[in-house]
């Protein structure tokens, strides 16, 4: 239950990584908990009931949390939630996982610009264009790894734009990149898009919906 869940992290102060993923009991209650675990650096609750208050308070207190998967989860699901973690959060995010209709392109040029420091990066079920896409491969020059699915609003060209044409003229995209693979992007052309990589940034792996990584 999540009485149990908050008194074994009410307990547990020196705790650095907590996955309760998938537990849909679990809410704010046991964040309130979770926050004096000052020492905390990942932290997953996708498909949970935790709402944003619940994760900010995480994020206000444990300076260094650095990885976080918010994905499915009903509460943090739009762009004025996202902002408001990022407000507090951003600079220190390594790692991030988010999914909601509700996430638009506002919320990929936020994080182009204030989350400088990813290098796992994780979309799914989001209300991305081209142009988020865009953003994010001009702004997180430290990304290595990307994963995006079901974002059904990217086409052919804008996912081979993002990956391996310099925009503006002479800035890399996703300088960094070395893993992205798509799932369920149905406009997407996989095979042009892996063409136009193998022709361009070679060293980039790429794969679409659950293909093996070469």
């Amino acid at each position: 239950s999540e009485t149990l869940v908050a008194a074994i992290l009410a307990s547990s102060p020196k705790l650095r990584e907590l996955d309760v993923s998938s537990c849909s009991q679990v809410s704010d209650i046991a964040m309130q908990a979770l926050s004096n675990c000052i020492g905390l650096v990942r932290l997953s609750v996708a498909g949970t009931a935790v709402n944003m208050e619940g994760v900010m308070e995480v994020a206000l207190k444990c300076d260094g949390l650095c990885a976080l998967d918010i994905s499915s989860c009903p509460g943090i699901c739009s762009d004025s939630a996202v902002s408001a973690l990022l407000s507090v959060r951003s600079s220190h995010l390594k790692e991030l996982s988010i999914s909601g209709w509700a996430i638009t392109d506002d919320t990929m040029l936020l994080m182009s610009e204030k989350c400088t420091g990813l290098e796992i990066l994780e979309i799914e079920v989001v209300s991305i264009t081209d142009n988020g896409l865009r953003l994010l491969s001009e702004g997180l020059s430290k990304l290595q790894r990307l994963y995006v699915s079901a974002c059904h609003m990217l086409t052919t060209a804008g996912c081979s734009h993002a990956l391996v044409m310099p925009s503006p003229p002479h800035v890399v995209p996703f300088p960094a990149l070395e893993v992205a693979m798509f799932s369920i992007c149905e406009r997407i052309n996989a095979s042009r898009v892996m063409m136009d990589v193998k022709m361009k940034r070679p060293s980039l792996r790429v794969a679409f919906d659950g293909d093996k990584i070469l």
